[in-house]
């Protein structure tokens, strides 16, 4: 086990390192490091994609909230690469993390939609879609 320290500007931060003993101090600082990024997703997917919100009882429920949070998250991380990499439309601005988990949540409502209901009129699944979709963002 190692102990490492870093000199901060907000002061001195230390983590306890194991299963690390053939790795350099450098690669032991890069792994410290990239706690950061976990530690942002936990918080985006809590505060803003409702990570926090299932009140299910069963496994199988939890196992459908959190990879819905999980689609969107990817997606809202892809868009604002797209984003970045080749600039918005004019006029165009990227939708916030609510707006994409509604986005995403009708898309796969709609697939579902458009799988199991073969019999009903393209209105009706549009409908019976768009009210999956909202129960599931947590917008109704």
């Amino acid at each position: 086990m190692w102990l490492l320290m870093e000199d901060h500007p907000d002061g001195l931060r230390s983590w306890i390192c194991w299963g690390l003993d053939q790795s350099s101090v450098e690669e032991q600082a890069a792994i410290a490091h990239g706690r950061w990024a976990i530690e942002r997703f936990h918080e985006e997917a809590k505060m803003e994609l409702g990570m926090d919100h299932f009140e299910g009882r069963k496994w199988l429920g939890l196992n459908h909230h959190l990879t819905m949070v999980l689609i969107a998250h990817t997606f809202l991380v892809l868009e604002q690469q797209r984003a970045e990499r080749y600039g918005l439309p004019e006029g165009e601005v990227l939708p916030t993390l609510a707006e994409m988990r509604r986005r995403t949540v009708f898309e796969v409502a709609w697939a579902l939609a458009s799988r199991t209901a073969l019999e009903r009129t393209k209105r009706e699944r549009l409908k019976w879609a768009w009210a999956i979709a909202t129960y599931w963002s947590g917008a109704g």
